[in-house]
């Protein structure tokens, strides 16, 4: 109180906020006379709060153990209405559910009872400090079933503060990694330290990706090693993003950079599966755009792509049908009620109503003769992320004409303009094709 009375004598400000800068910490000493230096001051703050934090888990929390454990060490006893009380008081929306999740972490005499209720006061006050209290405990409680025999893991909790602390935060924070983090329990080792929970270079894991499906003969073994890969690294991200370990810009890369390779692995599998050898000419690739192809995905987003072939030496009709089957193969096997990744061909040529793969030529005929300012503007995302590297040039060249013309319609100009200065609905250029699902985007920031 009396650093906060100091503070708010400088020039009567109405702060409650520790200076960050070493001049101020030093103004600040001098005037509560508690220390000599900036340093001195912020040890002298520091200390007391983890007094008061200390004394706060004492009286408040850890009596809410013994309404379903017993504290020898300890005398307070809190009533079960009491506990219910204070649980609802802190945040928690089913109390008695919350007090039967914590007797069950508590009680009996292992050495993971023991473990769990010196952890428990001071993890019940995290877990409420998070957006949904009540899941993150019950999400602790079933990954500490899958995990509480390991040597490793209630170790791991007892002497890194630092890791139960993030562990409690990622699952009352996020349901989705609480759901992911129950398939994969053995990423609580991640929370350890920053390192581990940095995204993977997309070579490596397109590395793993390719030693996996070797060891797989048939797709639906293949696709499942993968799905779990996805998930896996998913989570990875999730996890790096709740704690602050990424930028906003790194964790979209990174989820571009999963997608991409789940997409690349997918690819090759079903090709093996659907594309007989005498048909093995048959170039296809996938082009992602919208926010797929300019690496700004989310974590709630759908991969928007474009789906293209190249007969080479393969009957056009045949190459058709082919190609048709690749996609059907690759969205059945793509599908994931975990961590499902939507691939979505919307953005094509004529929208939904067109169809859904094209040849390179027919690509090349429909850019010429019909396509809108609009889709211009979508291909200026557009980049392959799977199939033929020779079909990704070509199909690039295709696009660079059009998104980059020598001489732009004025029309088409026109429409661009008014879409900017009007307002954020869709043009009217837009509304004229009511399948196609591009709409103005605001600029970064």
């Amino acid at each position: 109180r009396l650093l906060e009375h100091r503070l708010q004598l400088w020039r009567l400000a109405r702060t409650h906020l520790m200076p960050r800068t070493p001049e101020g910490l030093r103004t600040l000493a001098r005037a509560s006379g508690l220390a000599d230096t900036g340093e001195g001051v912020a040890a002298v703050w520091e200390q007391i709060k983890r007094e008061v934090r200390d004394i706060h888990v004492r009286l408040f929390y850890r009596p809410l153990l013994s309404a379903v454990a017993a504290l020898p060490e300890d005398g307070r006893v809190l009533s079960t209405a009491q506990a219910h009380d204070r649980l609802a008081a802190i945040g928690f929306r089913d109390p008695a559910g919350a007090l039967r999740t914590i007797g069950s972490l508590t009680s009996g005499i292992s050495r993971k009872a023991t473990i769990q209720r010196h952890l428990m006061p001071v993890m019940i006050r995290w877990f409420a400090d998070g957006v949904d209290p009540d899941y993150g405990l019950l999400a602790f409680r079933r990954v500490s079933e899958r995990l509480g025999n390991t040597p490793w893991f209630l170790r791991m909790l007892r002497d890194s503060s630092g890791a139960a602390e993030r562990l409690t935060r990622v699952l009352s924070g996020s349901r989705y990694i609480g759901e992911l983090m129950e398939w994969i329990p053995e990423s609580v080792a991640w929370l350890d330290d920053d390192e581990p929970l940095r995204p993977r270079s997309g070579l490596a894991l397109q590395e793993e990706a390719r030693a996996i499906q070797t060891r797989h003969k048939t797709i639906d073994d293949a696709m499942r090693a993968v799905r779990a890969l996805r998930r896996r690294e998913l989570l990875r991200t999730a996890m790096a993003a709740v704690l602050g370990v990424l930028t906003i810009e790194q964790l979209a890369a990174s989820l571009t950079t999963i997608t991409d390779v789940t997409l690349q692995a997918t690819l090759r599998a079903v090709r093996r599966e659907v594309v007989p050898p005498e048909d093995a000419s048959l170039d296809f690739a996938i082009i992602a755009m919208g926010r797929f192809g300019g690496a700004e995905l989310g974590f709630g987003s759908d991969a928007d792509v474009l789906y293209v072939y190249r007969p080479e030496k393969v009957d056009p009709e045949r190459a058709h049908q082919l190609s048709l089957k690749i996609v059907a193969e690759l969205r059945r096997v793509s599908e994931d009620f975990r961590a499902p990744l939507d691939l979505d061909a919307d953005l094509r040529p004529e929208g939904r109503t067109g169809p859904l793969v094209r040849s390179l030529t027919s690509y090349a005929e429909y850019y010429s003769r019909w396509s809108l300012s609009w889709e211009a503007q979508a291909l200026l995302r557009a980049r392959g992320v799977a199939g033929s590297v020779k079909l990704v040039r070509a199909f690039m060249e295709l696009a660079d004409r059009l998104r980059y013309p020598e001489h732009p319609d004025p029309q088409g100009v026109r429409e661009i303009k008014r879409s900017c200065v009007t307002d954020t609905s869709i043009p009217n250029y837009v509304r004229r094709r009511p399948s196609a699902r591009w709409r103005p985007r605001s600029p970064p920031g």
